[in-house]
């Protein structure tokens, strides 16, 4: 049960990253592809520290990428 979830999430994130990349690439100026650059990279090392939250049986290495999550969702907020 656990694992549709984590797909879903997985999948909703792509495809953000995907609507993300369209939007990016239709902006004009380079601000504008400078964040869209920065919005995707923060997407995907968030994607990554989900997936290895999931793995990882380590209690400090959980913490630490908890950690990590919440400075990259904090990133991402302000880009918005």
């Amino acid at each position: 049960m656990a694992r549709g979830w984590e797909s879903k999430a997985v999948e909703a994130q792509m495809e953000e990253a995907r609507d993300g990349f369209r939007k990016g690439k239709a902006a004009n100026g380079t601000a504008a592809g400078e964040i869209s650059r920065e919005r995707r990279s923060l997407l995907l090392a968030r994607t990554r520290i989900l997936n290895e939250m999931h793995t990882t049986a380590n209690d400090r290495y959980k913490d630490l990428l908890g950690t990590s999550l919440a400075a990259i969702n904090e990133q991402l907020s302000s880009l918005k």
